[in-house]
C-alpha cells in the first residue's frame, strides 16, 4: 500500500462528526450537519412516530386546512426556493 492509500485509509479511519454539504458548481461549502448518534436517532424517530400518532387524530377537514396553509406559505417563497434550488445545482425549469 502506498503512503498516500494509507494516509486516505488512515483518514476514513476516523469517525466523522459532520456532514458538509458544496454546491457542485462551485465547491462552496454550504452548510455542516452534525452526524447523529444512534440514541439521537432513535430519538428523532419515536419523535416522528408519536406526531404522526396526535396527526392521525386531527380531523381530514382540519388537517387538509393545514396542508392549504402550507401550499399558500410555499407560493409565496417559491422565489426564494427556486433561488435556493439552483443555487443547491439545479437549474431554474427543474426549480
Amino acid at each position: 500500500m502506498t503512503q498516500q492509500e494509507q494516509k486516505l485509509k488512515k483518514q476514513n479511519d476516523k469517525p466523522k462528526t459532520k456532514v458538509k454539504t458544496k454546491n457542485p458548481a462551485t465547491e462552496e461549502i454550504l452548510n455542516e450537519y452534525d452526524i447523529l448518534t444512534k440514541e439521537q436517532i432513535n430519538e428523532a424517530a419515536k419523535k416522528a412516530k408519536d406526531t404522526f400518532q396526535k396527526w392521525s387524530t386531527i380531523s381530514l377537514e382540519k388537517r387538509t386546512g393545514y396542508l392549504h396553509d402550507f401550499a399558500a406559505q410555499f407560493r409565496k417563497d417559491k422565489d426564494h426556493l427556486a433561488r435556493t434550488a439552483t443555487r443547491n445545482g439545479k437549474g431554474n425549469k427543474r426549480s
